[in-house]
């Protein structure tokens, strides 16, 4: 009689390709979703170019806002994989409740470029959106290092810092819903700002013991700061050219 080696339905295993596949078509689908909001409201077809201009503003700053950090959720949830070995049917469960909280961010950034008198809701319902999306993804990472399903072969301190670098967003987030309250003003968009510098001062105080190897890279970027700072800002200059027009734009409002 053939012995059973388990007494349960387990679903496992090392072939992430569908899992990444289901990933990268979501996100795909999320990001074009979000220039469909980006038009003219109604009120805007009979005014100048200048209160037309004013009246899509938050529509295009919220766009902005989504794309930038959803791009990051992507990024890092790409490096996630590319270091992750193996799943299980509770990872794939947790990368689907991440996904889902992706797939809600068009609805959520629609509402925070059309809202009015209900700004504040508006902005607490997004940044909730966007800080479980963000600590389902530490999640992710969490529960496949919990299980030993990361290569083995990634340092620890690295490993941690990872898993550090993913509660910035959340946390940035969450602070903000306070700002929002308290504060109503345009300071609660801006705080999501905070993010990337936050996450460059974590990799400075956490990565800070390096190898030679990398030592000896590191040399080799300083000497490079020059040409790393032009490549940096050239893969900014649609943000660069947004902040450029908005100042344009609330200066000709202002001389109005």
């Amino acid at each position: 009689m053939t012995e059973h080696t388990t007494r349960r339905y387990v679903h496992r295993g090392s072939d992430l390709s569908r899992i990444i596949s289901i990933s990268d078509g979501l996100f795909a689908t999320v990001l074009t979703l979000l220039v469909l909001e980006v038009r003219l409201p109604e009120t805007a077809m009979n005014a100048d170019a200048v209160e037309a201009m004013l009246l899509l503003w938050p529509k295009l700053f919220s766009y902005l806002l989504t794309f930038m950090v959803a791009g990051t959720y992507w990024v890092a949830h790409h490096y996630d994989f590319q270091h992750i070995r193996r799943y299980d049917g509770r990872l794939q469960w947790m990368n689907l409740m991440f996904l889902m909280c992706i797939g809600l961010l068009p609805a959520s950034t629609a509402w925070i470029g059309r809202a009015e008198g209900t700004r504040v809701l508006a902005w607490t319902v997004y940044a909730l959106n966007m800080a479980l999306a963000g600590v389902m993804l530490a999640a992710v990472w969490g529960y496949a290092v919990a299980r030993r399903a990361v290569d083995p072969q990634l340092h620890p301190r690295l490993v941690r810092y990872v898993g550090l670098r993913h509660v910035v967003a959340p946390a940035v987030f969450l602070v903000s819903i306070g700002v929002a309250i308290v504060a109503p003003s345009p300071a609660a968009f801006v705080t999501p700002l905070l993010i990337s510098p936050l996450q460059r001062l974590l990799s400075r105080l956490h990565m800070d013991q390096v190898t030679p190897s990398d030592a000896d890279e590191e040399d080799t970027a300083s000497a490079a700061g020059f040409h790393d700072l032009l490549w940096r800002l050239v893969s900014l200059l649609p943000v660069i050219g947004f902040v450029g027009w908005s100042l344009w734009l609330w200066l000709v409002a202002a001389a109005d």
